[in-house]
């Protein structure tokens, strides 16, 4: 006989409801942000503005410009990532949001609800899972492929970290934690 160890995974948190509407009100001001950004860039630098772009959030809170399409230079890149940090509002709304989207993929199951909880996402592999400019490529009546692919889930789904065991209980723990600090 061989003993098979299976292991299913934590049920959704009831904070779930409050995790998701805390992450959508920080989409919407992230959103904000981004679109004011990028206004005062196709004002003051219309070249780059034209160039396809995104960015993330690193672990120290810095703001990272992506380069998915390759459109950038090395020095459109380091500009973006200067004028991208410059923009305080932008780099609070970024923080805000990640910290809102691992509580929300923390609060989730990996086996019900949204299924947001298969994933690990922390301060520390956010920038190598989320663009958090493709969550804002403008919606068209005909979805197009980089729109798809800029959503949150897809974006988890094509590049998030999956939960172990391990992950998972110190995931868990840090959680117990930071409500035995509240």
């Amino acid at each position: 006989m061989e003993a098979v160890d299976t292991w299913i995974g934590r049920s959704q948190s009831p904070d779930f409801p409050q995790k998701a509407a805390q992450h959508s009100n920080s989409t919407e001001a992230l959103k904000t942000s981004y679109e004011a950004f990028k206004s005062t860039l196709a004002s003051v630098y219309p070249d780059l503005a034209s160039k396809k772009f995104g960015f993330t959030i690193e672990a120290n809170g810095n703001l990272k410009a992506t380069n998915s399409s390759g459109e950038l230079s090395d020095a459109d890149t380091q500009q973006l990532n200067t004028l991208l940090n410059a923009s305080s509002g932008l780099k609070a709304a970024a923080a805000t949001y990640r910290e809102t989207a691992i509580d929300m993929v923390d609060a989730d199951s990996p086996w019900s609800g949204s299924y947001l909880g298969r994933y690990n996402l922390t301060k520390e592999n956010f920038a190598s899972s989320l663009d958090l400019g493709a969550l804002f490529i403008p919606k068209t009546s005909t979805p197009s492929k980089d729109q798809i692919d800029g959503m949150f889930f897809n974006q988890l789904a094509y590049k998030g970290e999956l939960h172990t065991q391990e992950t998972e209980a110190a995931m868990l723990a840090a959680r117990a934690a930071k409500k035995g600090r509240h």
